[in-house]
This record gives C-alpha cells, structure tokens and sequence, in this order.
C-alpha cells in the first residue's frame, strides 16, 4: 500500500490553532505601536510647521501667527506692514483619534505668534513656557508635548 503525501486534517486544524493564539498575542501591541507612530507622526509635523513659521519671520521681518484650527488643521498668517496679511492652511493630523491643545498663551489662546526676531508675543507671563499637548485616544501612549519658550525655541 503507498502512502499519500501531505498533512492531516488533525494537523491542519492545530496549526491554524497555535497561529490564531500567536496572532492574538501580538495583535494589541502591534496596534500600540501603530498609534504610538501616529502620535509621533503628529508631534514631529506640529513641531516642523512651528519651526518654519518661526523661520518666515525671522527671514521675512514680520509677525507671523500660527493658529490651532478645530479638526486637527493649523494655519500660519504672515503679516505684511501695510499690505493685505497672507494665510496658508496646512494639516497636522495623520488619522482621527488625535488632538491639539496649546497651554500658556495669551489670548488668542489658540495661536502662537513670532515677532521679527522669533520671540514669542503672546506668551502667558504667569505660567511659561507654552506648550502644545498632542493627545491620542484609545492607546497605551497618550500624550506627547512640544515646549514652547518665550525665546522661540521648540522642544
């Protein structure tokens, strides 16, 4: 009698057993480490459009204002002395679930402004430095925050 080559039954049944508790293990941490990526994502393009409009006004020799808009969306308004203020609107966000909030600024409280030498103008005197608190909800990393001091410098 030959015999037939192959897997049984029996063992196809253990092995898709033994990959089903595998995947089951290691599927929550993989979800961790895609919203911790995401947080990052977020924090580092927040941090970069914060630094380029320090930049802008440091080159140009103007205030520029980045703003806070709801949705996860920002917007820098570089004011020209007598001419019309130019606005650009950029996202920030990489996936729903994440949140912006700025701390220790003056009103407005949703925006940070440089003047010509990158200082910040509107800071809280009371409680320095400012800072931007990304949030995320739903994940074991929750936070990441980005200091931001009277003299400009992002951290």
């Amino acid at each position: 009698m030959r015999r037939e080559r192959g897997f049984t039954m029996m063992e196809m049944v253990i092995l898709v057993a033994i990959l089903g508790i595998v995947a089951g293990l290691c599927l929550p941490r993989v979800i961790g480490m895609v919203a911790g990526y995401q947080l990052d994502t977020a924090r580092s393009i927040a941090v970069q459009q914060l630094r380029n409009a320090r930049l802008e006004a440091i080159g140009r020799n103007t205030s520029v204002e980045w703003v806070l808009l709801p949705g996860g969306r920002s917007s820098v308004t570089r004011n020209y002395y007598g001419g019309a203020p130019l606005t650009r609107t950029g996202d920030i966000t990489v996936s729903n679930g994440i949140g912006f909030e700025l701390s220790g600024f003056a009103l407005p409280s949703d925006a940070v402004r440089f003047n010509q030498r990158g200082n910040i103008v509107n800071l809280d005197v009371e409680h320095p430095p400012g800072q931007l608190t990304i949030k995320r909800t739903g994940s074991t990393r929750t936070e990441q925050v980005v200091i931001i001091s009277k003299r400009g410098q992002i951290q």
